[in-house]
């Protein structure tokens, strides 16, 4: 599997994996590059998914080394991680540490925030070895092609008034907290039941959503052209991290509270057993997928 973060020499010499993640996420001096829409990548996606080769790569706006693929219309797709990592590293400390331990601990090491010196200080935390191992492999996998899924977006002269988002990304990032099983539920209810938990996700921003789905067929369509089967069961229906992630997602939507910010913290994994289980599936979900992409 290739790892995309290695473009970057200074970073392919580090052998830590995690290291090297969060040196890039961190201590990174390269403001304009960013592995999911590097040209490399872009290639790629625009190799692998048939739906993409018609269009023409170029440069993003004001931009010197991030790319993006252009419909006639203006019209954009980017590439865009699945699985985060950095969700789950985070919560996994908290799970582990509990999470007086983890703030003590960074006060103690004079960590302001989170991304505040903790690429300096990570080995410092005592997980347990079993939890470090999956955090490393997923490290590994989480900026390769298995991981990276093409990422719609409406030209500005496409937004309607009122319309503040023209890209996904945000939406699913705050409130499914980049868990693509998560995402994929919902897609899969939008399309088989005209569920409206997408609707409900991104509100007046709905319509990127929908003129992102219109260029597929229906649920299994969008699952074969975008090359996700690694992550759906069966019966033809995403597969869960871990047991009752669908439910409490499903929970937090129909909340009446609407501070997404707040309540989606019940979508992480809250016990050691389901983060190891997080952890698991999406290694072999972006092994699979990556394997399956690559034999195409």
């Amino acid at each position: 599997m290739e790892d995309f973060k290695d473009q970057l020499t200074f970073l392919k010499s580090i052998p830590d994996p995690i290291e090297k993640l969060l040196t890039f996420k961190f201590k990174s001096d390269f403001t304009d590059f960013d592995v999911d829409v590097s040209q490399s990548v872009m290639g790629l996606l625009q190799q692998d998914y048939l739906f993409l080769r018609p269009l023409r790569l170029s440069l993003q706006p004001g931009a010197t080394a991030k790319y993006q693929l252009i419909e006639p219309s203006g019209d954009w797709w980017r590439g865009d991680i699945l699985h985060s990592f950095w969700t789950t590293f985070r919560q996994s400390l908290i799970i582990e540490l509990s999470r007086e331990t983890f703030e003590e601990f960074c006060s103690e090491a004079h960590i302001k925030t989170l991304g505040d010196g903790i690429t300096d200080h990570f080995r410092e935390f005592p997980l347990p070895s079993e939890v470090w191992q999956l955090l490393e492999s997923f490290a590994e996998v989480n900026h390769t092609i298995g991981n990276i899924l093409p990422e719609f977006g409406l030209s500005r002269h496409n937004i309607s008034y009122g319309h503040r988002m023209h890209s996904i990304n945000t939406g699913r990032m705050y409130l499914t907290r980049d868990y693509a099983d998560l995402f994929l539920h919902a897609i899969d209810e939008y399309f088989k039941y005209n569920c409206i938990v997408l609707q409900q996700m991104y509100g007046m921003s709905f319509r990127t959503v929908t003129a992102w789905l219109d260029h597929f067929e229906g649920w299994e369509d969008f699952v074969v052209q975008n090359r996700l089967s690694a992550m759906i069961d069966s019966n033809g229906k995403p597969k869960e991290l871990f047991p009752m992630h669908f439910e409490r997602f499903d929970q937090m939507i129909e909340s009446p509270d609407r501070d997404f910010s707040t309540i989606s913290i019940s979508v992480l994994p809250q016990s050691h057993d389901e983060l190891m289980l997080c952890l698991e599936n999406m290694i072999s979900q972006i092994e699979q997928r990556d394997k399956e992409i690559r034999q195409l």
